[in-house]
């Protein structure tokens, strides 16, 4: 909904993954951390890492130092390597504290039990499963404050989420004319 011809989407989740799988040093710790059936000949196995980091705060925490030194030099590499506008897709930008990366931020929810329903149509999770990742993840990063975020929630039907995200737009691009 976000992008337009010439805007460059950047999801921080797929980058993580391109770099887990290619990065042969973050591959050997992450078996070291997690253990060797996490590897496979193709680099990792991702529902596997998940089942483990996700399995406590302090897993995720442990899968988080590993990953993320080198994840967000390569969003950094990747946001300001171009002149194109550019949206990162990526919710923890407020723990990484990056925020100053962008003109503008948005925090998108929903309701607990919405996010969810959501996930379990489309990941292979049980409804426990999906609720103790959310559960751990939210006990590292939680809703941002700050001048540069908007916040929308998502919680009805993708037209109405359309109709709300537009009106952030048309504020956002307010602003920016003002300052």
């Amino acid at each position: 909904m976000l992008s337009s011809p010439g805007t460059r989407i950047i999801d921080a989740d797929i980058e993580a993954k391109r770099l887990m799988t290619a990065d042969r040093e973050m591959q050997r710790r992450l078996t070291e951390a997690f253990g060797k059936a996490i590897a496979t000949n193709n680099g990792i196995d991702f529902p596997l890492l998940g089942k483990c980091a996700f399995s406590s705060a302090k897993s995720l925490q442990t899968l988080n130092n590993i990953v993320h030194p080198k994840l967000v030099k390569q969003l950094h590499d990747l946001v300001f390597s171009t002149d194109a506008p550019c949206i990162l897709d990526a919710a923890l930008i407020p723990l990484w504290g990056i925020d100053d990366w962008f003109d503008s931020c948005l925090w998108i929810f929903a309701d607990p039990i919405i996010r969810e329903k959501r996930i379990l149509k489309k990941a292979t999770l049980t409804s426990d499963q999906v609720k103790q990742r959310m559960k751990t993840q939210e006990s590292i990063v939680s809703a941002p404050h700050g001048p540069s975020w908007s916040f929308l929630s998502n919680d009805q039907d993708a037209d109405s989420l359309r109709l709300r995200l537009k009106q952030i737009i048309n504020i956002e691009e307010e602003k920016r004319k003002l300052s």
